[in-house]
């Protein structure tokens, strides 16, 4: 080969190996950045006449399940996939808004395993996303095709949807996408985004699964303008000084927006003063709980360049922040909370120029509360019984049933409310504003295990299997019981009560019981009777046919001889004694 030839296929040979090199860079930097699109809504629409006819609203929330090219089921829980509170700026090459969506590594690696599956994200403005859910009319939207519908039925301009591919970064990952090149009109618009996995079935049906958010879609809204402010006002950021230029740059132009300067105005500005002026802060010290929606008003004043040489007040939002959150937190808009007893000072940043008042958060006036049981049967255990609480905070403490096998669920009354334990406890609250002593009082078996009112009190099939009861002093509706019938026992359910019945309490408020309720009674061992005027009963031996295991009777001290001389009770007179003292018991 003659030597010109030689050097002609050599430089043929060196500028293919260039355009690899230059084609897979272009593609490897595609891979490795996120996705953006071009901010394209200049003199957006107003959404005013459309019905939202058309608006989609078939998407599968998370925890649903989507099939693998393995036709193996998974499920998608929101630690697996969830949007990241805020937007951030995008500072590398393209500026822009950036929005992130953490994804689990296990997710990544399925949805990598199956050509049918990808990760996506899309972005419009806040008031896009909006529309589109009040227009859908639906918990879940489908915010793809929610967002299509505005754009062909009113027109609106086309959402940015973007395929994204997963950063894997130290054990986790995430996608990324942005809005760039914002325009300057568009610096204090507010956008947000929803990130998906977009699923192709084999007809071709295409279905989204959306990330979970800490709130919602429209929590994440952010504008560049806001963003590039709480990026310049966060002591732990390290931005260089060219990145922090540019920062500055989105909120000079924000600024000159919302004064009403045009971009070429914006561009001949050369010097911008910036002044903070408090409308609303705390007065007066806030107690643990109570909430302040603090508010400020923001002013520019432009050099002779502009023309103006007078303070303008301008509407952009403030970023908001507090050296002490544990405190005081602030929200977003400004609304602080006092947490616990302390100080802290809020900042409000406009643009870098900031101001802060100091809040103080007061103890509040503590009270001491008491939970007593003012019953003598001993069937309750109370959890905290005595308990220190601040003003307007509730009082709160279990209560159990000390033997739950044999007596089951119990009911009783604390101020004037009725209580009944479900699995053998309840949890007593009530919000308090001095010291309160509370009375559990009327303590019986769960009123559910009964029907019927005073004589005619019957048990319910569901009390069949209890060996303990304390037969009631109220119904339900609050109305006394003093007595029972011939018939409590009749029936399945008393049948078998007879037969496991060992031990009954009858309530001091009882002055009258039928003279054969214990009889057939084979295994009841005590019985508990607390009104001394039972002891004038009347009957013989035969009322207490088949109660052979009977070991103990227990009556108030005063009434003990009066009950050794009836002539029911004498039959039983080895089994009379003094109730004892409830530790006893």
């Amino acid at each position: 080969m003659k030597a010109g030839n030689k050097k002609r296929c050599f430089a043929i040979l060196l500028v293919g190996i260039f355009l690899v090199i230059l084609a897979w860079g272009i593609y490897s930097r595609g891979k490795k950045e996120d996705y953006s699109f071009k901010d394209n809504y200049r003199n957006d629409i107003a959404f005013q006449e459309w019905n939202g006819e058309g608006v989609g609203n078939s998407v599968r929330p998370l925890s649903v399940r989507y099939s693998t090219a393995s036709a193996a089921e998974e499920t998608i829980s929101p630690k697996e996939f969830s949007m990241r509170a805020g937007a951030s700026v995008r500072l590398n090459t393209v500026t822009g808004l950036r929005f992130r969506a953490d994804v689990s590594v296990d997710l990544a690696e399925r949805v990598a395993a199956t050509d049918s599956t990808s990760f996506g994200i899309v972005i419009a403005p806040e008031f896009y996303f909006e529309k589109a859910i009040e227009l859908s009319g639906s918990e879940n939207v489908d915010y793809v095709r929610a967002l299509e519908a505005l754009e062909e039925k009113y027109g609106a301009k086309p959402a940015l949807v973007m395929e994204c591919e997963p950063v894997k970064e130290e054990g986790y990952c995430f996608i990324q996408g942005s809005v760039a090149n914002i325009l300057y009109e568009n610096t204090n618009l507010e956008f947000t985004a929803a990130a998906f996995i977009k699923e192709q079935s084999e007809n071709g049906e295409i279905t989204y699964t959306y990330a979970s958010y800490e709130e919602d879609v429209l929590s994440i809204g952010r504008s560049v303008f806001y963003v590039s402010e709480a990026a310049l006002n966060d002591a732990n950021a390290n931005y260089s000084d060219g990145e922090k230029e540019i920062l500055r740059g989105f909120i000079g132009r924000g600024i000159d927006h919302a004064a009403g300067l045009s971009e070429e105005e914006s561009d001949s500005v050369l010097e911008r003063e910036l002044e903070i002026r408090w409308l609303k802060k705390p007065e007066t010290t806030l107690n643990i709980g109570e909430t302040f929606s603090l508010d400020v008003e923001t002013a520019v004043r432009y050099g002779e360049e502009t023309g103006a040489g007078y303070w303008l007040s301008i509407d952009v939002p403030v970023y908001w922040k507090s050296d002490n959150s544990s405190v005081i937190a602030v929200s977003r808009d400004g609304k602080i909370t006092a947490l616990q007893e302390g100080e802290a000072n809020i900042t409000a940043c406009f643009g870098e120029i900031t101001d802060f008042c100091e809040v103080v958060c007061a103890a509040l006036p503590e009270y001491t509360c008491e939970l007593v049981d003012t019953t003598p049967y001993g069937v309750l255990e109370i959890e905290n019984p005595v308990s220190n609480v601040r003003e307007g905070m509730p009082f709160e403490t279990k209560i159990r049933v000390k033997d739950y096998e044999r007596y089951g669920e119990l009911s009783f009354w604390i101020d004037g409310e009725i209580y009944t334990t479900a699995n053998g406890e309840i949890t007593f609250s009530s919000t308090v504003s001095e010291d309160t002593v509370f009375e559990i009082k009327d303590v019986s078996s769960s009123l559910d295990y009964f029907s019927g009112y005073g004589a005619n009190l019957s048990l319910d099939s569901t009390a069949k299997n209890l060996e303990k009861i304390i037969l009631p002093t109220k119904t339900g509706d609050g109305k006394a019981v003093t007595g029972l019938s011939d018939r409590f026992f009749n029936g399945a359910a008393g049948t078998v009560l007879q037969k496991n019945l060992q031990e009954i309490i009858i309530p001091e408020s009882y002055e009258k019981l039928p003279q054969t309720i214990f009889r057939n009674c084979s295994n009841l061992e005590t019985i508990y009777l607390y009104n001394t005027n039972l002891s004038n009963m009347s009957g013989n031996s035969g009322n207490w046919s088949g109660c052979t295991a009977l070991q103990s009777i227990y009556v108030p001290l005063e009434a003990l001889e009066e009950y050794k001389a009836s002539d029911f009770w004498k039959v039983k007179t080895d089994c009379l004694k003094e109730i004892p003292n409830e530790k006893e018991k």
